[in-house]
């Protein structure tokens, strides 16, 4: 729960730049183009799944509300809560998703208040996993300074406890949004936090995720350099060539076929448009 992210099907904001995030949806990742070719199998499938998931967690949740009040201090309705917005959220409910993200939210502070030393440490993750899912509406409505807030507050509660892992997560969906604010300088500061815990606990995949996430960074700021500007794109090009070749090694050992696909067609783009700058500069 604590990686799951809506960011990766988002693209950024069209001000940016126009033409050019046409050639960075090669560069975006292979899934990409297996969400194009094949859309009608996979949302069925997903949808129903999605849908069956939905369906069960509804009818514990009707069960659990039929228990007596002192069973409700124990945190199995938080977590079904929290699971349920989650599957809401995924299949574009986001008025009912927020309605019980908010609820697992009120339930977790109440049971912190009335009962401090009882199940703190799960209460507050599960608040943690909450103002993430809650961040991850936000942002869903466009809404990234609300979403900033509620990542930050799940952030600050798992710095509290040392959840590393849903920290490295926090902080690469901070920096997710402040990618789609076209905020690159505080992109690029929470993707090299994320990396940085992700490369402690030795999160392999998480890994390689920042690393592709961070050359996708200098290649958008790359391509939004006017063409007389070959020297510098050329220095955001090979940045963006490190970071692709460092997730491709990672993928390799961890036998990540679908990323490795992607990492090999990041490469193969950048090192051709680097070829087509170093023509530009032998003709001009």
């Amino acid at each position: 729960m604590d990686d799951y992210s809506i960011y990766k099907t988002q693209t950024r904001p069209k001000t940016r730049c126009s033409l050019n995030y046409i050639s960075s949806y090669k560069i975006l990742g292979f899934s990409f183009f297996l969400f194009i070719y094949f859309p009608v199998v996979l949302l069925s499938y997903s949808s129903v799944f999605a849908q069956n998931k939905i369906d069960s967690l509804n009818s514990v949740l009707s069960s659990l509300s039929r228990r007596p009040d002192s069973f409700l201090n124990d945190t199995t309705k938080i977590n079904m809560l929290i699971m349920l917005s989650r599957e809401l959220l995924v299949t574009g409910n986001y008025d009912k998703a927020m309605e019980k993200v908010n609820e697992a939210i009120t339930q977790a502070k109440k049971q912190m208040k009335g009962n401090p030393t009882t199940n703190l440490t799960t209460l507050k993750k599960g608040l943690a996993n909450a103002y993430n899912i809650k961040g991850n509406i936000n942002f869903a409505h466009g809404n990234y300074n609300e979403a900033l807030r509620n990542h930050f507050s799940a952030l600050n509660i798992r710095v509290e406890f040392g959840d590393k892992s849903g920290i490295s997560s926090s902080y690469n969906n901070i920096g997710n949004i402040y990618y789609h604010q076209n905020n690159d300088k505080e992109a690029l500061k929470n993707y090299f936090h994320s990396l940085k815990i992700r490369e402690e606990i030795d999160d392999k995949k998480g890994i390689a995720n920042s690393y592709v996430t961070i050359g996708n960074i200098y290649y958008g700021k790359a391509v939004l350099l006017s063409s007389d500007s070959a020297f510098f794109q050329s220095l955001l090009y090979s940045k963006a060539l490190h970071n692709y070749h460092a997730a491709l090694k990672i993928q390799e050992e961890i036998g990540d076929k679908n990323g490795i696909a992607s990492s090999l067609i990041n490469i193969g783009t950048i090192n051709n448009l680097l070829k087509n700058l170093t023509i530009q500069e032998i003709i001009f």
